[in-house]
C-alpha cells in the first residue's frame, strides 16, 4: 500500500512538472526572455551582407518562442547555432540619421549561409 501511494505521488508530480513544460516556453526560455528584451540595444539585427534583390539586409520573422538560429558553412566545423535576441524595443526610437551604410554583395561562391543577406529576428507577438 506504501509503495502504491508513493507511486502515485511520483507520477502525479511527474505530470505537474509535465504541464507546466507543455508550453512552448520552458523554464529557461521564460529566464532568457525576462532577461533578453535588453539585448537589443547591444546590437544590430543584421549582418553585413546585403540581399542581392534589395540592396540591403532581409529579415525573416520568426515566433518569439524561436531562441536558436543556425548558420550553415563549408567544412566540418562550418556548422554553427547562435542566439536569437529580442530586437524590439518598448518605444519608437525615431527616424534613423546619419550616412547610409553599405553592405556587401553576396559573393560568386558564398561559404556560409550569413552571406545571403537575410537574418532572422524574433517576432514581437
Amino acid at each position: 500500500m506504501k509503495k502504491l501511494i508513493i507511486g502515485l505521488a511520483v507520477i502525479a508530480m511527474a505530470l505537474a512538472f509535465q504541464l507546466d513544460s507543455a508550453h512552448a516556453d520552458g523554464p529557461a526560455r521564460k529566464l532568457r526572455r525576462v532577461f533578453a528584451p535588453g539585448q537589443q540595444a547591444m546590437g544590430i539585427w543584421h549582418g553585413q551582407y546585403a540581399h542581392p534583390n534589395y540592396g540591403r539586409p532581409l529579415a525573416i520573422v520568426v515566433p518569439p518562442n524561436a531562441n536558436m538560429m543556425r548558420s550553415q558553412g563549408w567544412g566540418v566545423c562550418g556548422s554553427q547555432m547562435m542566439p536569437l535576441y529580442s530586437q524590439y524595443g518598448t518605444a519608437y526610437p525615431g527616424t534613423v540619421t546619419g550616412s547610409p551604410i553599405h553592405f556587401l554583395t553576396r559573393p560568386a561562391a558564398p561559404s556560409n549561409t550569413q552571406q545571403f543577406g537575410y537574418y532572422y529576428i524574433r517576432g514581437p507577438w
